[in-house]
């Protein structure tokens, strides 16, 4: 399996996650790389910013996939927390 599969894996599981826990990440929805960013800069975890010019395959929301995927446990509490104070 190529890199960008394996990065496009985790950031579809991560959507399907979101979208399991009560987040609109499809459509006009929010945005999933949103939530990862919020998610990485208030743990103090490296993130890649969005920029609108690049037309690549390595997009922000990849890389920010794949920082997630290595700190998955806390970000599950962190949406956990997200849910309880969204309501």
């Amino acid at each position: 399996m190529s890199n960008l599969q394996r990065l496009s894996n985790t950031a579809f599981g991560i959507r399907k996650y979101l979208d399991k826990k009560g987040f609109d990440v499809g459509g006009k929805g929010t945005k999933p790389n949103e939530i990862l960013v919020a998610f990485l800069k208030d743990n103090n975890l490296k993130y890649v910013k969005w920029n609108t010019r690049y037309k690549g395959l390595f997009t922000a929301e990849l890389s920010n996939a794949d920082t997630v995927s290595d700190n998955f446990d806390l970000f599950k509490k962190w949406i956990d927390n997200q849910v309880l104070t969204k309501e």
